[in-house]
């Protein structure tokens, strides 16, 4: 399958089908987006007022809920709440990092066509793990009963003052390729790929 697109820039034009991912925290008992240069721009100040546990949002890691938030235009934009503080726990090695949470993202949000991600990121290694997340959980797991897939990601926008190395992302979709493409191998039954054909998969990979 095709990898979406991946860009990082510091600001961007939001198109009408766009979802646009922005973290959520904990406040006084309340959970409530995150305030950054963008959001502040695109949103009213009432939005950072409201306390989206009343739908079911969580700011726990992972977590993504989709929702409808007026702009400061009055338009309606779908916009996806991650969670992204982890749980108190005595295994603390076992908590999601950047990849994870960026994994979660795609996993869950792949029946749309693009994304814009906001999520304030300050670190080039979490903003890299972070994008190597979100292009290794942009996989189609799609059956093999049908030819028509649900997943239609093809678009990333990641808003961040950082840029990623040319390096870096090349890294993280080079990976990803390479796991997308075992994953579809793996999901093959027995019958539809016998070992010859494994061979001559791994022959043309070499």
């Amino acid at each position: 399958m095709t990898l979406p697109k991946l860009k990082i820039v510091q600001t961007e034009k939001i198109s009408a089908d766009s979802v646009i991912v922005l973290r959520v925290v904990r406040n006084d008992n309340k959970v409530q987006l995150n305030k950054t240069r963008f959001s502040s721009e695109v949103f009213p100040e009432s939005a950072f007022a409201t306390d989206f546990s009343s739908i079911g949002a969580s700011s726990d890691a992972e977590s993504v809920t989709s929702t409808i938030i007026t702009d400061s235009n009055g338009a309606s934009r779908t916009v996806a709440l991650l969670g992204t503080t982890a749980k108190s726990s005595a295994y603390a090695s076992f908590q999601p990092g950047y990849r994870e949470l960026g994994g979660a993202v795609t996993r869950q949000l792949g029946h749309h066509k693009s994304l814009i991600i906001d999520i304030e990121i300050a670190d080039v290694g979490d903003l890299t793990n972070f994008a190597e997340g979100l292009l290794l959980g942009a996989h189609d797991p799609r059956s093999l009963k049908t030819s028509k897939s649900k997943y239609k990601l093809s678009a990333i926008t990641m808003i961040s003052a950082q840029q990623l190395p040319k390096a870096a992302l090349q890294r993280a979709t080079v990976i990803a390729k390479a796991v997308h493409a075992t994953r579809d191998l793996t999901n093959l039954p027995a019958n539809l790929l016998h070992p010859s054909d494994l061979a001559k998969v791994a022959v043309a990979s070499a």
